[in-house]
């Protein structure tokens, strides 16, 4: 069996032709297909990476929601504790609208912890 019948190889030899025409048409100083490709994924990656942080950055407001959902029921704590509690949700809240979202992020996840949510 000769290499140019095995399966595939037409494939990548029409490719590899495609990719030189386009290379050639473009002129010498075009980036090839594959470097584009990569610059494209690797654009996309940031602007998803940019948008997952600014998206959590500002969850803090639905943190504070599903506190204050748990507050609503009553739930069966120590003083001290529900004190605790509720002070951690006000500052949780000051920090965000301070932008301090990390440090907002750290409280609001205390209270949530204390509340078992």
């Amino acid at each position: 069996m000769d290499d140019r019948d095995a399966p595939g190889v037409g494939a990548r030899v029409i490719a590899a032709a495609a990719r030189e025409v386009y290379i050639a048409a473009a002129g010498p100083h075009a980036a090839r297909p594959d470097e584009e490709t990569s610059m494209k994924k690797l654009l996309l990656t940031l602007s998803l990476a940019l948008a997952s942080g600014l998206a959590l950055a500002h969850n803090c407001p639905n943190e504070m929601k599903a506190i204050d959902a748990k507050l609503a029921t009553n739930p069966k704590m120590a003083d001290a504790d529900m004190a605790k509690v509720k002070k951690l949700r006000a500052d949780g809240e000051a920090a965000h609208k301070a932008g301090k979202h990390d440090d907002s992020m750290k409280m609001l996840g205390e209270a949530k912890k204390m509340l078992g949510i």
